[in-house]
């Protein structure tokens, strides 16, 4: 009975402009309108704080991991992911488990808190 109000409140917030809602199933999410969120805090840049796709987030991380082949820095470890996606750990987690199944030149050189993700070659 509370998800459907909670759901209901929502859905209210969201007709009325202050929210727009994200992802799907467990992944929902709810945030509040940029422009309203510039009038209550005064930040220019409600963006930076924002919480991304999932196929956003594996692009992102993709091209982030793409750069650093290019420029031969070391890859990402799950903090560094975890920065650019404002995911979870457990989100990052299966964030890079299913991008890897789908690009087998990414590598996980090193485990546990050593472990980082690199391209094995560089894509254009």
């Amino acid at each position: 009975m509370l998800a459907f109000i909670n759901e209901t409140r929502c859905s209210a917030m969201e007709q009325a402009g202050y929210i727009e809602h994200g992802g799907a199933g467990r992944g929902t999410f709810w945030r509040m309108q940029p422009d309203l969120y510039y009038k209550l805090s005064g930040d220019q840049d409600a963006y930076s704080h924002a919480r991304i796709g999932w196929d956003v987030a594996k692009t992102r991380v993709l091209s982030v991991l793409n750069d650093r082949k290019h420029r031969e820095k070391t890859g990402l470890s799950n903090q560094d992911i975890r920065q650019i996606t404002r995911f979870s750990r457990s989100q990052v987690h299966r964030l890079m488990t299913e991008l890897r199944s789908e690009n087998p030149q990414i590598k996980t050189p090193g485990k546990g808190k050593y472990a980082r993700y690199e391209l094995d070659e560089y894509t254009d």
